[in-house]
């Protein structure tokens, strides 16, 4: 088992470092780093990288996450472990290892992950939506009358809605549930709360209001 100030020593590689190999016009603008997203076909660049933050998010296809372990965990299909090991190598890090005798069983440090991933991937399709609600501009600046009445009247920055990661859930009560039905992934995204089944079908349980993505200290 990878001790946990390894797996945090690869957490904490800078991940503009990492995003250069596969974004080759990735340039600073601002407090960010923006250019063509990796994960889909794009002209114009919806990608960004904070590095304050160590987060990295597309506008245009909703891919995201905080550290250069799901950066590389996405974009080349790896699963934690791997990525972990892949990035030490690239780096030169020397991976600290461990057992004992009450590991966690790997069903459930996967379903943790999974867990993880679903979440991440809602708060994506949540931001695509809010920003959506400005005709498909992105980032949306200045504010849409729809954007400036859930969110500007709060005081809310653009920059501060893209940080936080504030979304918005369509009342039509479809957003996450296609998809996931679509990735396998229903069942634990009904018992994370997301989705629901009902009488006359399948269903989102967040319908027509903001979403506010709670994430710990180091953005999980």
């Amino acid at each position: 088992m990878i001790t946990e100030n390894s797996i945090q020593e690869i957490r904490d590689i800078d991940l503009v470092e990492v995003a250069k190999k596969y974004v080759d016009d990735l340039k600073k603008k601002g407090a960010n780093y923006n250019g063509c997203c990796p994960f889909h076909d794009e002209k114009s660049g919806s990608f960004m990288v904070n590095p304050a933050k160590n987060i990295y998010k597309c506008f245009g296809c909703g891919a995201g996450g905080a550290d250069a372990i799901k950066f590389v965990m996405d974009k080349e299909r790896m699963e934690f472990i791997p990525a972990v090991k892949y990035l030490a190598d690239w780096f030169g890090i020397t991976l600290e290892e461990t057992k004992t005798k009450n590991e966690e069983p790997e069903e459930q440090k996967a379903k943790k992950v999974d867990y993880r991933t679903i979440n991440k991937w809602a708060a994506g399709k949540y931001q695509k939506a809010l920003f959506e609600l400005n005709c498909g501009s992105w980032p949306v600046e200045p504010f849409s009358p729809v954007i400036q009445e859930l969110l500007g009247n709060r005081l809310l920055t653009n920059d501060s809605i893209i940080d936080f990661q504030l979304g918005y859930a369509p009342a039509k009560g479809r957003l996450l549930t296609d998809g996931l039905i679509e990735r396998g992934m229903f069942v634990p995204a009904e018992e994370l709360g997301l989705v629901k089944k009902g009488a006359n079908g399948n269903y989102d349980i967040n319908r027509d209001r903001i979403m506010f993505p709670i994430t710990t200290s180091g953005a999980r």
